[in-house]
């Protein structure tokens, strides 16, 4: 997205005429008004791309004020001017909605720079939503890399969400010892069997009601783990279902 109109709004008759007349030099379409209380209007009548909003005005209104009644009708991005240089300033204008603030005096080329990284933060596609799967009272967001049980959050290492994303993606079929191994050392400087079954067992004294008789965790003896999907869901076609195991 290019910029190509912004507006600029400060009661100081002399800072802003010298700010626009600036901007245009610089290639970019501004429009000036010196009223906070014509900010609506303006936005709605010159459609700018951006606001560049003065923190402080002789009134009874402040740029914090404008923020938060723009914000309760427009995305329009906002940038906020001022002489103001505290950190406590800066926390409540992001807070009202501001996407950045510049504080007086600035180089115009910061500014447009400032401009340019808002723009570049808008044309970012929006992050697909994440996709939760349920089994019984576990909730889990693979891509997300977060669990909760029964509403609060599981928290699990690296190696073992590996090994048990593992075992949720193959919905329900063995995972086999080798490949969880194969995967595991991936992410580690060393690993064995032993160092899966650990895996397993840490997983299960996090997850499990009774670590050791698993619902959702499965031993298959000799072959591996899976997932039990199949838990606190209706009954599946005995053919359907492989035989639960639990140690």
């Amino acid at each position: 997205m290019i910029v190509v109109h912004l507006l600029v709004v400060d009661d100081d008759n002399q800072f802003r005429d010298t700010l626009v007349r600036a901007l245009k030099n610089a290639g970019v379409r501004a429009t000036g008004i010196a009223d906070p209380d014509a900010v609506a209007s303006a936005v709605a009548i010159n459609q700018p791309d951006i606001v560049l909003l003065d923190m402080m005005f002789d009134m009874e209104i402040s740029g914090l004020d404008v923020c938060r009644a723009l914000r309760a009708w427009s995305k329009i991005p906002v940038l906020i001017i001022s002489v103001l240089d505290d950190n406590e300033t800066k926390v409540a204008v992001l807070d009202a909605g501001a996407d950045d603030y510049i504080v007086k005096p600035f180089n115009v080329q910061e500014l447009l720079a400032r401009v340019r990284a808002i723009q570049r933060r808008l044309e970012q596609p929006a992050a697909a939503p994440h996709h939760l799967i349920r089994f019984g009272v576990l909730e889990i967001d693979v891509e997300g890399q977060s669990i909760t049980r029964s509403g609060q959050p599981v928290i699990l290492t690296r190696n073992e969400f590996i090994v048990f994303k593992l075992l949720v993606q193959a919905h329900g079929e063995i995972v086999s010892y080798e490949t969880l191994l194969q995967q595991v050392k991936l992410h580690a400087d060393s690993a064995d069997k032993s160092s899966v079954r650990n895996l397993i067992t840490q997983i299960r004294r996090k997850l499990e009601n009774d670590p050791q008789q698993p619902e959702y965790i499965l031993t298959e003896s000799g072959s591996g783990y899976r997932f039990n999907v199949w838990h606190d869901m209706p009954e599946k076609p005995l053919a359907s279902r492989p035989t639960k195991s639990k140690h």
